[in-house]
């Protein structure tokens, strides 16, 4: 789908997405949480649903693939 429907996952100051060059997954960087978070895309509907996340990335702003879509890479702006 070229179109991705919302989704309330409760996270907030959403900075960085990236969806998977298959178009099945999308992740989410949350700025105020520093969670980044996994999305399955429904390739019918574009409906999201919520895989989990991991923390410890404080200040999250940006996300994106390595050439190869292998390893997703995140700028976390605040250091611990």
């Amino acid at each position: 789908p070229s179109e991705v429907n919302s989704i309330s996952t409760g996270l907030s100051a959403i900075r960085g997405i990236a969806v998977t060059p298959n178009g099945k997954f999308l992740y989410s960087a949350s700025w105020s949480s520093g969670a980044i978070s996994i999305f399955s895309i429904d390739q019918a509907s574009g409906e999201l649903t919520l895989g989990g996340s991991v923390s410890g990335c404080a200040g999250a702003v940006g996300l994106s693939f390595d050439p190869e879509s292998k390893y997703l890479f995140a700028g976390c702006s605040w250091a611990h």
